[in-house]
C-alpha cells in the first residue's frame, strides 16, 4: 500500500507553485504518480489526488443516480471544480488563482500526506484546525470508536 504522510511547509514561489518535498516526491516517482486531480476539500483546504486514485472517486461518483440532488453536488465539487496538474522537472505543482482563493494560500502553504492522497492548507489555517478543541474532541471520539477497548482508547482518554 502506497502511504503519503507527514507534513511539509513550504512556500508558494512568484509563479504559484509549490515544491513537492524530497520524501514524497520519491514515492510520487516509486509509484508513477505523474498525473494529479486538484479540488476543494471541506475545510478550506485543497485536495490532490494521483490519477489512478481519482479514478476509483469518479468512477464511484458516476455510478450514482444521475439526477440525485446529492449527487450531482458531490459531481460539481470534485469533478466539475477539479483541474489536473503535473508536477514539472523539479516537481513543482501550479497551484492555479481560484484554487489559491479558496485555500487562502497566499505565501506559506502545508502539504499534508493522508494516505493515498496529499492535502494543502493555508500555514495558519492548518495550525489553526488542530488548535480547535471541537476538532480535538471528535477525533477523540472517533479513535474511541475505531479502537474500542484497546490502550490507545486508554491512553488517548487521559
Amino acid at each position: 500500500m502506497i502511504i503519503y504522510q507527514s507534513e511539509y511547509h513550504v512556500t508558494l514561489d512568484d509563479k504559484n507553485r509549490i515544491l513537492i518535498p524530497s520524501s514524497l516526491k520519491s514515492i510520487m516517482s516509486d509509484n508513477n504518480h505523474t498525473v494529479w486531480y486538484l479540488t476543494r476539500g471541506f475545510e478550506n483546504n485543497l485536495l490532490l489526488f494521483p490519477s489512478q486514485v481519482w479514478k476509483e472517486i469518479t468512477d464511484k461518483l458516476e455510478q450514482l443516480p444521475t439526477l440525485n440532488p446529492k449527487a450531482q453536488l458531490l459531481r460539481r465539487r470534485f469533478i466539475g471544480g477539479s483541474v489536473q496538474v503535473r508536477p514539472d522537472g523539479q516537481y513543482r505543482i501550479t497551484l492555479p488563482a481560484p484554487f489559491r482563493n479558496w485555500a487562502e494560500i497566499l505565501d506559506n502553504a502545508v502539504i499534508a500526506g493522508c494516505g493515498m492522497y496529499l492535502e494543502v492548507w493555508n500555514e495558519k489555517l492548518w495550525d489553526n484546525f488542530f488548535k480547535n478543541n471541537d476538532v480535538q474532541t471528535d477525533m477523540k471520539i472517533f479513535m474511541e470508536e475505531l479502537f474500542p477497548l484497546t490502550n490507545i482508547n486508554q491512553n488517548l482518554s487521559q
